[in-house]
């Protein structure tokens, strides 16, 4: 009678370990009435859309998508902040709460694209609810609600401007001395991410000559002759130990940073820098609002207005995607590139 019992024991602890595993996968709270509840049959739904939300945040973190990760964070914790505290349930999801929630957005004067880039995310989450029968598409709010979205303005420098940053007299070895070095390094060679040159070591740097290096974003190869002007900036830190990061933005044992480590600590390092460049503006006397990503637009613009390839470079800019200029700058013939960007910076 005992070793039946204890069978039937047995079996019960092993459906529930069961459900409790399958509650987890689909996000449900794991807490003795979900158990008893679908052990006796009664279809489980998550208890609040925050908890699913972690659940799915969570999953990023699994799959080491670090910036989706750091993405989903930022719009979780601001979700939280918005709702003080109170847990916000599947059910509270309507028009009016996006509406509101929009709107307590935009009084933080967040950008209009930012404030859409925030309520994606939150759109992204219920979808996947939807697909897992977590929430009826029939209540499904972003069918009337719709995400606004602006053509955003992309500050970009003068040819002049550039040649103001590059005389202004600065301490050597301070902080606003490499912040200037890193941002024309960045200019003169294609525009690069700020994630990207931060994390450029000696071994990017090819006989002296050119600089070779994949893109962390698109994981694309990006090939660029080294400047006269660029080889004197890299003079100053040369480093025969070909692991050494060649700016020194991240300490050197970032680099057994993780995937996660690195990019939260490069989003820090970036707001740090950002506000070097403004204070780098002021003493170029330049009055727009200088940044790490300027270096970017200002590399493309640059380029158009000299008339490099023309028809590709203006066919380009009348896309409104960043990604899309993106793509014209590595589309055109590499040759070409190098001549343009020695005459216009040499």
């Amino acid at each position: 009678m005992h070793a039946k019992l204890n069978e039937s024991l047995k079996q019960i602890h092993q459906e529930a370990e069961s459900v409790q595993l399958e509650l987890r996968n689909k996000g449900v709270a794991v807490n003795v009435e979900n158990v008893h509840k679908h052990l006796k049959g009664i279809t489980t739904t998550s208890q609040t859309f925050t908890e699913y939300f972690a659940f799915v945040k969570h999953l990023f973190k699994e799959a080491k998508k670090a910036n989706t990760y750091r993405r989903y964070i930022t719009t979780f914790d601001n979700l939280n902040k918005f709702m003080d505290g109170v847990e916000l349930r599947f059910e509270d999801i309507t028009v009016g709460f996006l509406v509101r929630y929009r709107n307590h957005l935009e009084s933080r004067d967040l950008s209009v694209n930012t404030v859409s880039k925030e309520l994606a995310i939150l759109r992204a989450v219920l979808y996947r609810a939807i697909k897992e029968k977590l929430f009826n598409q029939a209540d499904n709010p972003f069918i009337q609600f719709k995400l606004k979205k602006e053509k955003p303005h992309r500050e970009k420098l003068t040819l002049e401007e550039v040649k103001r940053i590059e005389e202004v007299e600065l301490k050597v070895d301070s902080p606003l001395f490499h912040a200037r070095n890193l941002f024309l390094f960045a200019m003169y060679n294609g525009g690069v991410r700020f994630a990207d040159v931060c994390q450029m070591r000696w071994e990017n740097i090819k006989n002296n000559e050119r600089l070779e290096y994949k893109m962390g974003k698109t994981s694309s190869y990006r090939s660029f002759k080294l400047l006269s002007k660029s080889k004197e900036i890299l003079a100053y830190y040369i480093n025969d130990d070909t692991s050494k990061f060649i700016f020194p933005i991240l300490p050197a044992e970032a680099i057994h940073y993780d995937e996660f480590e690195m990019v939260e600590y490069i989003a820090k390092k970036n707001t740090y820098v950002n506000k070097l460049l403004k204070e780098l503006a002021k003493e170029a006397g330049i009055t727009k609002r200088l940044s790490t990503h300027i270096a970017r637009h200002s590399f493309a613009d640059i380029l158009r207005q000299k008339g490099v390839n023309l028809y590709e470079i203006s066919k380009a800019l009348a896309h409104s995607s960043l990604a899309i200029t993106e793509n014209y700058i590595n589309s055109l013939d590499q040759a070409s590139v190098d001549d343009a960007i020695s005459d216009i910076f040499e």
